[in-house]
């Protein structure tokens, strides 16, 4: 599984948890760095259930891939 498919899997799955929240992702290969950007920026600072889903993600990417960036 490559970088890019497991991010698209898991915001899916977030995307589906969360239908109120619009995510984008772009992936900058030159520094291996992954970007998300979440909104409303009410849910990324506020709720706890979408926190817990997003620092699930980052620590089990950041264990799987810890060359890249996200």
């Amino acid at each position: 599984m490559t970088t890019t498919d497991f991010i698209y899997s898991r915001l899916k799955s977030i995307s589906l948890n969360f239908p109120g929240v619009c995510i984008r992702y772009d992936y900058q290969s030159d520094r291996k760095r992954h970007l998300i950007e979440v909104s409303p920026s009410f849910v990324f600072h506020n709720d706890i259930d979408y926190m817990k889903a997003e620092s699930d993600l980052e620590s089990e990417f950041e264990s799987l891939f810890p060359q890249d960036e996200i």
